[in-house]
């Protein structure tokens, strides 16, 4: 069981949990990392705050571009990280 299934979320019907990626940080713009997953290709990134996501990720922003890891999707937020 993982901390989704244990979680408050787990109890409202008809929500599943998120979907696990491979993600790449493309490059940073602005307060944001540009993210590809396999459901948002380069030329379509997932727009995430980069300094929450350096957070999930234990590293500093500027360490971001290029980075690849395992991600939790769920619609346009990135809910959990695997480095």
């Amino acid at each position: 069981m993982n901390d989704w299934e244990a979680g408050p979320d787990a109890a409202r019907e008809g929500l599943a949990p998120p979907r696990w990626v491979d993600a790449r940080v493309s490059l940073l713009f602005g307060p944001h990392a540009e993210v590809a997953t396999p459901f948002h290709p380069v030329a379509d990134p997932l727009r995430v705050p980069a300094v929450e996501l350096a957070a999930m990720l234990g590293l500093v922003v500027a360490s971001l571009p290029g980075r690849r890891f395992r991600a939790a999707v769920d619609g346009e937020r990135i809910t959990a990280v695997q480095s």
